[in-house]
Order: C-alpha cells, then structure tokens, then sequence
C-alpha cells in the first residue's frame, strides 16, 4: 500500500488504457482501492484511507463514464472488490466520492441481481422449479449479499437484493447438504 500513499502520484496510469475497453482490468484497481480500505480499517492512518478513496472514486468516475451499463459481476467483474472498499471507505470519502461510488454500487447490484433471475446461459439461480444449484449460485450470492449490504442504508438501496442473496444461499445450503 506504502507506494500508493503520494496524493500527487497518478494512481490509474498503467491501467487507464485498459479500463475502459477491458472490463477485466477493473479488478485490479478496485483490489488496491479495497486493500487500502482494509489498512486504512486496521491501523486506521487516514493516509491508506484517503488513497483507497481517491483511486477508489478515479476507477468509479471512469467505470460511470465508459461502462454506464456494466454489471460489474462473474466471473470478470470485480463484484467483492467494491462493495468492501466502499463499505471500509465509507467514513473518510466526500460526499462527492460517495455519490460517484454509490452510482456505480447500485447499477451493478441491481444488474447483478436481474442477472441472477434470467441468465444469459439458461439457468436461474434464484427459480423455484429445480433448476440449476451449485457453487456459482453460491458466488453469485455473495456477491449480491456484499453489495445489498454495503448500500443498505443508501439512497437507491433496495431489500430486494439482500433477500435474494439470502435465498439463493439457502437454497445452496439445503441442495449440497440435503
């Protein structure tokens, strides 16, 4: 993280090209935002904090701006990396840095989880009727549930979302351990 830390440091150089015609590269961003949040979380210098929110709000503003649509889901989307940065971030960004984070937060999660109702590869993991169940409805719930739970409480948020990660890890559960 320590090489991270200079606020006059451009923190997307390398990664700028690639981000906005490489979904896949947003990971890696969103990983050292998030890894700045843990740090900032456990020693809690506002050094780690203001980093992990600045590269944090870089990488959203540029997400928001390239990929409005994207789903930011399986298995090439960095779905556990934003909502842990912006839940470990959350106190030390700006309103401004939430505001842009959180646009990015709610298309994803909301995509996330119509993806998981009706998927592109012909099952639901959220149906009723048997379809299929296995550890992808499990990941796929975990990634619903982190971010239903980072935005709970936010503008936009709905219960929805964290319903389903419930349901879909239930039905995970009762199916592996019938």
């Amino acid at each position: 993280c320590e090489p991270l830390l200079d606020p006059a440091k451009p923190l997307l150089p390398e990664h700028l090209a690639k981000l906005v015609t490489d979904t896949a590269a947003m990971r890696h961003p969103l990983y050292m935002a998030s890894n700045l949040g843990f740090a900032y979380q456990v020693t809690g210098d506002p050094r780690y904090g203001k980093a992990g929110a600045r590269l944090l709000t870089e990488t959203c503003r540029l997400l928001g701006e390239y990929h409005p649509k994207l789903a930011l889901d399986w298995p090439t989307g960095p779905s556990e990396y934003l909502p842990t940065a912006f839940d470990w971030l959350y106190d030390i960004m700006t309103d401004e840095q939430r505001r842009i984070v959180r646009g990015v937060l709610l298309n994803s999660t909301e995509r996330l989880y119509r993806g998981a109702q009706q998927s592109a590869v012909g099952f639901s993991p959220m149906a009723e009727n048997g379809s299929f169940v296995g550890n992808i409805t499990v990941i796929i719930a975990g990634y619903l549930g982190m971010s239903a739970m980072a935005l709970a409480g936010e503008s936009g948020y709905d219960p929805k979302w964290l319903d389903a990660a419930v349901h879909m890890l239930q039905r995970g559960v009762e199916t592996w351990y019938d």
